[in-house]
């Protein structure tokens, strides 16, 4: 099987072009900090020998890699305090156009530790990555402000809305109530493209606001679809069948659930697979797809930049959507801070990448 350009089959999802507006909608953002050591050793003084600040949470990272392609996207979330006032000046500077609600309470900070490269046999130098993330919270008020900020952005159609990332703490209210709030804000006639997990995952899919694309790593899909799902999702007589045969062993049950979870909201799903690559499903028609990067210093924000990359790469259909958001991923983990990418090497990974097409199901 090989893979060729195509338009892209007729759903709801419409090409991208100028005049579709982009708005990255992240509902707990963060300022993120990347330090790079030679070593850690708890209980004792650790020193770093870079230090990468930059405007952070996953909605962000995907505007600053659609910027990087050219894009003109609108990010829109809830900042406060003093590393509120410091993501909001470094969006500035990154020449982002940025929509902030004001909130009470400050934004929270994300830490990763990038430690020292290591040699992997299939990508050559890994970074060894420790995250550390502190969980957000946003105060009732500045919730309002930033659900009004999304209404009005998202009442005109044509607009694409990429909500990505988790949901903060408000007061002491669940996280399914947020997100049926956050979902009832975004105007009916904008596609939305979801990518978060857990409880606000099963919410937002499972919820009466359609949902036109939802992009999810494989122990998400997982832990949505459940062990039932799975144990009835491949017997082992689908395992030799001819239409996964040109699958690695983790795509076999990526390309299950992608389907699954693109019948599930009459839409598209993309299920990524780490270094295994990621499958791409309308139901029906299914795409794998698999770039080797050169090398892997910090994979954080590579699903965001994967994300980015799809949106922005739609209206070439799903092989070349596929194809530049494998680039995007593999570029952004060659970096040191998350969501960056460079865009010669984008250009050359994304004619390196391979997209397959499997064969139509019924």
């Amino acid at each position: 099987m090989t893979g060729s350009q195509q338009d892209v089959p007729s759903q709801n999802v419409s090409p991208h072009d100028e005049s579709t507006r982009i708005i990255c909608v992240g509902p707990s953002p963060s300022l993120d900090r990347t330090l790079v050591v030679d070593k850690v050793s708890f209980g004792e003084v650790n020193r770093s020998s870079q230090v990468f600040v930059e405007p952070g949470g996953k909605a962000a990272n995907v505007a600053k890699v659609l910027a990087a392609l050219g894009g003109t996207p609108i990010l829109v979330g809830p900042v406060g305090g003093g590393t509120g006032a410091e993501i909001k000046r470094l969006a500035a500077l990154a020449a982002l156009d940025c929509r902030w609600a004001e909130s009470l309470l400050p934004t929270r900070v994300c830490t990763a530790i990038v430690g020292p490269q290591l040699e992997d046999e299939s990508s050559g130098q890994v970074g060894t990555v420790t995250d550390f993330n502190e969980p957000g919270a946003v105060d009732e008020s500045g919730w309002a402000n930033f659900l009004a900020l999304v209404a009005e952005l998202t009442a005109k159609s044509p607009a694409r809305v990429l909500l990505s990332g988790s949901l903060p703490a408000v007061d002491e209210r669940e996280a399914p109530d947020l997100m049926i709030e956050l979902a009832a804000s975004i105007g009916a006639s904008v596609e939305l493209w979801v990518d978060t997990s857990w409880a606000a995952l099963t919410e937002i899919v499972d919820g009466e606001r359609p949902v036109d694309v939802v992009k999810i790593n494989l122990s998400e899909a997982l832990e949505y679809l459940g062990q039932d799902w799975l144990d009835s999702a491949l017997p082992e007589s689908d395992c030799r069948s001819d239409e996964v045969l040109v699958l690695p062993e983790a795509g076999v049950v990526g390309f299950r659930a992608a389907t699954e979870l693109a019948k599930r909201i009459d839409g598209y799903a993309v299920v990524t697979l780490g270094s295994g690559g990621a499958v791409l499903s309308d139901g029906q028609a299914w795409w794998w797809g698999k770039v080797d990067a050169a090398r892997v210093l910090n994979p954080t924000g590579s699903g965001d930049s994967f994300f980015a990359g799809l949106a922005m790469g739609w209206e070439h259909g799903p092989v070349e959507a596929l194809r530049l958001a494998l680039a995007c991923g593999a570029s952004n983990a060659a970096h040191l801070p998350a969501g960056v990418i460079d865009p010669s090497s984008v250009a050359d990974l994304t004619r390196k990448a391979v997209v397959v097409e499997g064969p139509r199901l019924a």
